[in-house]
């Protein structure tokens, strides 16, 4: 480890009355005690500073993208809310979507998608979203399991799967 730098302690002491970034922010935003004794749980029991918030976007094809946006407007739900839908319902039929040509592997070697990569450069749009660091946990755990890229290429799936047209689901 380094010996700290000459200019450090003057740096962490600061100035003369000075607060820090920190030290401002909890004195001007501090919460009244008996608002912070009380947490709100969350419907499955867990406090939400035990599960925060956390913002992520994802690069969707731009037709995909133009259908969240529709479709989201009419069932009156956040883009994360969404994403979390699509993967439930199409979860059976997901592996088809995020591997169209198969898959190879899964034994002895890493299991990957059998031509999973497309061919032309399809126009994206980013699409922002907020789930629940619990959320991203499920994510990375169904991108492990389906041997998906990238949580993008899971979501893209997913909305892919669902987005599609009733006739081509038979």
């Amino acid at each position: 480890m380094s010996s700290p730098r000459a200019t450090e302690p003057t740096l962490s002491q600061g100035f003369p009355g000075m607060r820090r970034r920190h030290e401002s922010l909890e004195a001007d935003f501090a919460t009244p005690a008996s608002v912070a004794s009380t947490p709100s749980p969350t419907p499955d029991g867990t406090d939400d500073l035990d599960d925060p918030v956390v913002s992520s976007n994802v690069h969707l094809p731009t037709a995909i993208a133009t259908q969240l946006a529709e479709a989201r407007t009419e069932r009156r739900l956040t883009n994360g809310e969404f994403i979390i839908w699509a993967i439930e319902a199409t979860l059976d039929d997901l592996n088809e979507f995020i591997h169209p040509g198969g898959v190879v592997g899964g034994r002895l070697f890493k299991a990957r998608g059998v031509g999973s990569t497309s061919p032309a450069k399809i126009p994206t749009t980013p699409v922002a979203y907020s789930l629940r660091a619990s959320d991203f946990d499920v994510l990375d755990e169904l991108k492990k399991s389906f041997a998906a890229r990238s949580r993008s290429q899971l979501i893209t799936a997913a909305l892919t799967a669902h987005f599609q047209p009733e006739t081509e689901k038979d």
